[in-house]
């Protein structure tokens, strides 16, 4: 489902919502290198700290929730927990797996499925066997490729549920920033607008590779000419440098670095580089972030003073300047009937005969929800529901629905009678996911899961039928 952006001021400091230091070497803005020697981390200018010995990672995987290392001998994952070399042993690396580590979480993929660690040596599963060549995570998520080339899913937050979000054609690549998701195909470059739709940022041809993260997105040019950084719109890219043959590049919270045979670059602007690191020291680079205790979404429930004031500061009712993204994900969709109303006007038979009579009337009816915030705030949820519950069951929440119609209402004699309609109803209930972006957190999260979200809407549907009742004393005076 699409994550809809809500910006609020970032230059606010209070104790409810903070920013993290731009630059410590232990936040999301350093970056993590894997080298013959071991694993080691910047600590600024050319300065950088062995946390691994040689010999003890074959791969490193990195994001805001930590780093990890996959050991060469199979032996395990581990994951650095911030200091020296101490390192927590969190599951088991067998042939053909591959970790992801997103701004609140830690993934792994194998044979047998997609799983979500738990803490511990404790996983989830939460995609079945062979349901995933490929997984790509970040800020705004977690994605699967399916091997059968069906299409790619974005995993909703809970449980096995997936949405599918496009096709996964052979070449395919996927980036998740912290507040997109991105896709690489001989055909260009998209940006997913939510449900199955994507825009066209890059023409045929233009991207070898892409990257991501919170300080953008990259495309490596297939012919050498450079690699470029995304400007937010259209199809307009800036070139930063040179992409030769080995390049990599990695996109922190906040920086952009680059490796290649002649070191490790970061970018200082234009096409600005600072080596940080000299020939050959560096088999590969990841983003690197301090371990990561509060791992997994702050759940509250939506009728909770702090559920409602996770999604009124999203949502910008509080202050203003920074990225936050919402997302519904739905868990059960019903319809069901309304309460029954009276529509049109009463009828009095004051004969003693029945007597038919011809009402029209009009009704309409409104939408509803569970969640006790503002009027603008609430406008910017509904159209994150609005979106979720098309992406997942290709249905509609209409804002209010009017029916109009011409009856017979036979009343009985000495009776007052009247038209009533239960009008149809459909209800999604399910989880509104709150992310803030970029180092700002709300009471030191940034992950937000808000339950028990409800959103009534009417079908357009419904059924009438004809009520009566005897006069009242007072009312059947005139009745003869």
């Amino acid at each position: 489902m699409t994550a809809l952006l809500v910006t609020l001021p970032s230059a606010v400091v209070t104790p409810l919502l903070t920013a993290q230091p731009a630059a410590a070497a232990t936040t999301g803005s350093t970056v993590c290198l894997r080298s013959a020697d071991g694993v080691y981390r910047w600590d600024g200018g050319t300065s950088w700290t062995q946390i691994s010995g040689p010999g003890t990672a074959d791969q490193i995987y990195g994001g805001g929730a930590g780093l990890l290392r996959a050991a060469p001998d199979g032996s395990g994952v581990y994951r650095y927990q911030g200091s020296g070399q101490n390192w927590q042993r969190i599951g088991t690396a067998g042939p053909g797996s591959q970790w992801v580590v997103t701004d609140n979480a830690v993934f792994g993929r194998s044979p047998d499925g997609v799983y979500r660690w738990d803490g511990g040596t404790s996983w989830t599963q939460i995609s079945g066997p062979g349901t995933a060549d490929q997984i790509y995570g970040g800020g705004a998520g977690l994605l699967r490729a399916a091997p059968d080339g069906s299409g790619v899913y974005r995993y909703q937050g809970s449980g096995q549920n997936w949405q599918r979000i496009g096709t996964a054609g052979p070449g395919s690549q996927w980036v998740v920033t912290d507040n997109a998701v991105f896709g690489r195909s001989p055909d260009g470059v998209y940006r997913w607008n939510g449900g199955t739709s994507w825009t066209q940022i890059s023409g045929p041809g233009t991207a070898d590779q892409i990257y991501g993260g919170g300080a953008g997105l990259l495309r490596a040019a297939p012919d050498g000419s450079g690699v470029y950084r995304y400007q937010g719109s259209g199809q307009n890219w800036q070139r930063i440098g040179t992409a030769g043959p080995g390049s990599q590049w990695v996109v922190t919270d906040n920086a952009v670095f680059g490796r290649s045979p002649d070191g490790v670059y970061r970018w200082n602007g234009g096409t600005s580089w600072t080596q940080i690191s000299g020939p050959g020291t560096a088999d590969q680079i990841v983003p690197c972030a301090a371990v990561n205790t509060a791992v997994g979404w702050t759940t509250y429930s939506a009728d909770s003073d702090e559920g409602k004031e996770a999604l009124e500061v999203c949502a910008g009712e509080v202050f203003p300047g920074i990225i936050c993204t919402m997302t519904y994900s739905p868990q059960s969709y019903q319809t069901f009937p309304g309460e029954e109303r009276p529509v049109g006007d009463r009828v009095f038979n004051y004969t003693a005969q029945t007597v038919t009579h011809t009402l029209t009337w009009s009704d309409t009816v409104g939408r509803s929800d569970t969640l006790e915030v503002s009027a603008s705030t609430k406008a910017t949820i509904w159209e994150v529901a609005e979106v979720g519950v098309s992406a997942t069951y290709s249905k509609t929440l209409s804002k209010s629905s009017t029916v109009s119609q011409t009856e017979s209402l036979p009343v009985s004699g000495c009776s007052v009678g009247w038209l009533a309609r239960s009008a149809e109803m459909d209800t999604a209930t399910g989880d509104i996911h709150v992310h803030f972006a970029k180092g700002n957190r709300l009471y030191g999260h940034r992950d937000f899961m808000i339950t028990n979200a409800a959103f009534t809407a009417p079908t357009g549907n419904g059924s009438v039928v004809a009520r009566s009742r005897p006069m009242t004393a007072s009312e059947s005076t005139s009745c003869s």
